[in-house]
């Protein structure tokens, strides 16, 4: 059965959800907390009526985890702050470790594999949509540097992907959740500290249509159990994710459980003598070398978790962790792979590199949807068209602090928003009005004055002209934030939870975003003369929806445009509020 979502959980069942993710699904030794527990039981000189919040200990060979599960929705660093002190006081505690573990009712036979822990983390859970964009991480909690250099923060997203991971591969998404929290195998007691495989190499080779990415490439041959150990799939948003670093641009999608079950089913059927004809195709890390060991050349892949990167055949290695192949299928089965090392260690070049790689093998295969491309294509791809640019322009403005932040579809685990609707698609966006905008920007044939010009966007038309992409999506960011910002005070109950308004959608923003370019380049508008704007066209559609104190634009009133309509009726409505009545009749 299924772990389900955690999404509406609160309390105790927030935290039994947890440890049916723990004890049934990854199969950890995990023990809950009992309830309340007393300070004064770990350190009598503590003030009563003060309790242990701390949901439960992890056991993992000789390293415990404790851990922490909460939805609260807001105060997000004075949370972490305070399970931080919890967890000082449980490990400062004078009581022997067998001691504190009585007091998660840990059973007496696991008791003496607490004498043997060697060393403690810290993962702190918050499970509150709003956490996503808090930008905390462990640098912000340095009140007990012990505690800090031990210390996981997991944001929704992160709880979502193991828990779909776990759902689609069982148990082997542990190794996931070990690579989150920096385990090696050596924790796990894996005397084998690197692979030494053969390989035939084609060096220096031009490996994209371009001809500007070299890379060496290997042909080697994996053990299935070796490569779950190793390998990753950098899927776009940070998965797998390194928790501290924020922004890792990556680039896949997830897995599909029926692809893996067809694979599992139609061709492996619990066999180790099956292989595919074809290779996965991997990037190796730095620290992938080749060496001469008992005086041939082989090629060193450290064994650690995370080592390489799977850019293509995630579903042909994935499927053997399907419950009906036996452990000895998944130790003696091989696999096929061409192993990448580009000519460079810049890591933010290589991941571009590898993403690349990814969208031109699966050109003519899956398509790549736009939304992802268009999310991607700035940083990862590295490419400058006002496409690229305006997927960059909504990553910034989902992340930040604006009205319009939280409000995209630029995650796959995050598929609702701030508003608890199905999160805003870009692409609509993007195609219709924001390139057309950022394309504005930079030409030279705008009838706009460049004094209205310069007093909007900050600098001249020339200046944006000549290729200056990294100030130009700053500029159009700062005059959408802006902008929005007026449009959601002036369009206030529009904006708010269980609004049911037309204007939370792509097409409407859209349209809003076509209406400021008219303005602008049109009828030059300044920015600064935007609110009397949008005030004149409250009153005038207020005329007709005749709203009190609830939105303008309400969902289901058929004498204003809904999103049935093309983007050409909201605008036009926008500008004259008549031209919807005369066109609908």
């Amino acid at each position: 059965m299924k772990i389900r979502s955690f999404e509406g959980l609160t309390g105790t069942p927030l935290e039994n959800w947890l440890k049916e993710l723990f004890l049934s699904k990854l199969q950890f030794k995990y023990f809950p907390s009992p309830g309340q527990i007393e300070l004064t039981k770990l350190n009598p000189k503590a003030s009563k009526g003060h309790h242990l919040e701390i949901d439960g200990i992890l056991l993992i060979n000789k390293i415990a985890v404790l851990v922490e599960i909460t939805d609260q929705a807001d105060k997000f660093s004075d949370k972490i702050k305070k399970f931080n002190r919890n967890c000082n006081s449980f490990i400062s505690s004078k009581l022997s470790i067998r001691e504190k573990a009585k007091l998660f009712n840990v059973p007496e036979d696991d008791l003496d594999d607490f004498e043997d822990i060697k060393k403690f983390k810290y993962l702190y859970i918050g499970t509150n949509h709003r956490f996503e964009n808090s930008r905390l991480t462990r640098s912000d909690f340095n009140d007990y540097p012990n505690i800090q250099k031990g210390l996981y923060i997991f944001k929704p997203t992160h709880l979502e992907y193991l828990r779909q991971l776990t759902n689609l591969i069982n148990i082997h998404a542990r190794k996931d959740f070990y690579s989150a929290l920096e385990f090696s195998p050596r924790d796990l007691d894996d005397k084998v500290t690197s692979l030494h495989l053969d390989f035939i190499k084609a060096e220096g080779k031009y490996i994209t249509t371009d001809k500007i990415i070299r890379a060496d490439i290997y042909l080697v041959k994996f053990f299935v159990k070796d490569l779950l150990d190793i390998a990753r799939v950098s899927r776009y948003e940070g998965i797998p994710f390194i928790l501290d670093q924020d922004g890792k641009e990556s680039y896949q999608r997830f897995l599909i459980e029926q692809k893996l079950e067809n694979i599992s089913s139609s061709f492996i059927l619990n066999d180790y003598k099956k292989s595919f004809p074809n290779t996965i195709t991997l990037v190796l890390s730095d620290n992938c070398k080749e060496e001469k060991i008992d005086k041939k050349k082989r090629l060193t892949i450290p064994k650690n978790y995370s080592t390489l990167d799977i850019i293509d055949g995630q579903h042909r290695l994935y499927a053997y962790t399907n419950t009906n192949n036996q452990d000895v299928v998944r130790e003696k089965s091989e696999l096929l792979a061409t192993a990448i090392k580009f000519k460079t260690e810049d890591k933010t070049q290589i991941t571009k590199y590898s993403a690349k790689i990814f969208c031109e093998i699966n050109a003519n295969q899956a398509k790549v949807k736009n939304n992802l491309i268009y999310l991607i294509k700035y940083d990862v791809l590295g490419e400058l068209d006002e496409t690229a640019m305006a997927g960059k322009i909504l990553l910034e403005i989902n992340k930040g602090n604006s009205s319009l932040s939280d409000l995209f579809f630029t995650n796959s685990l995050r598929k609702r928003n701030k508003f608890d609707l199905p999160a805003i698609p870009v692409t609509t966006i993007i195609d219709n009005d924001l390139v057309p905008f950022l394309k504005g920007l930079r030409s030279k044939k705008q009838s706009v004055s460049n004094k209205i010009y310069e007093e909007v966007f900050g600098n001249s038309r020339s200046y944006f002209y000549n290729n200056k992409q990294n100030e130009l999506v700053r500029a159009a960011r700062i005059v959408l934030v802006q902008y929005f910002d007026k449009v959601i005070k002036i369009f206030k109950y529009d904006w708010a939870d269980n609004a049911s308004s037309y204007l939370i959608s792509a097409k409407y923003i859209a349209a809003f975003i076509r209406f400021l370019r008219h303005k602008v380049f049109v009828e030059e508008i300044k920015l600064n003369q935007m609110e009397n704007e949008l005030k004149k066209l409250k009153s005038e559609i207020d005329i007709i929806t005749k709203p009190n104190k609830s939105a303008s634009f309400p969902k289901g009133l058929n004498i204003i445009p809904s999103t049935k309509h093309g983007i050409n009726t909201i605008f036009s409505f926008l500008l004259d509020t008549n031209s919807f009545s005369v066109n609908n009749k």
